[in-house]
């Protein structure tokens, strides 16, 4: 991630750069870049895979920004889930690949590239899903968690970097594996 620390409040996106080679942050709205008002933000997260890129959630919509021109925004995943979005996160290993979780009770797996419709769709909780994270290791593992109290750990192939068959979760039988939407399989425990 680059030497800054991003800020949000729920109408605007503010970068405040880092002194190089300090902790200290320079809290000065000259230095400070800023995104227009946006109504509703309600997370965001840096982009791994590159410098200055960050994507953020403002009611069912989930934009990228590029700090280097924060006059408009990137690619936009319009209506992205039903409710509003609660998380994102990026697969540490796919560039262009997020993670979002929202009140519909889903996490949705989208390439922003291409975000006309998600890659996967995950129920599994009864409530709002507030969380969702890729393991920053083997990114085809995500953990989920919603106001259900549940927290599910998901093996994800189809949407990861590893090699189509590679399964990590101790004792896992292809056999035991549930369908999931578009034939791939995938597992839940």
């Amino acid at each position: 991630a680059p030497e800054a620390i991003v800020t949000l409040d729920s109408k605007r996106i503010r970068w405040w750069p880092m002194s190089k080679g300090s902790s200290d942050v320079l809290l000065d709205e000259k230095s400070c870049l800023k995104t227009p008002e946006i109504s509703g933000l309600t997370t965001g997260c840096f982009d791994p895979h590159k410098d200055m890129t960050f994507v953020a959630a403002s009611h069912k919509d989930i934009t990228c920004w590029d700090f280097r021109n924060t006059k408009k925004a990137g690619i936009t995943v319009k209506n992205a889930h039903q409710g509003r979005v609660l998380d994102i996160d990026f697969n540490p290993n796919r560039p262009y690949h997020i993670v979002s979780a929202g009140t519909d009770m889903v996490a949705q797996f989208w390439d922003v590239r291409k975000a006309s419709q998600p890659l996967k769709c995950l129920g599994g909780h009864t409530h709002w899903v507030c969380a969702a994270r890729f393991n920053r290791f083997h990114d085809q593992l995500l953990l989920t968690s919603g106001t259900d109290t549940n927290v599910n750990l998901w093996s994800m192939v189809s949407v990861s970097s590893a090699p189509v068959g590679e399964h990590l979760l101790d004792g896992y039988d292809d056999e035991e594996e549930e369908e999931g939407e578009g034939g791939d399989e995938e597992a839940k425990r």
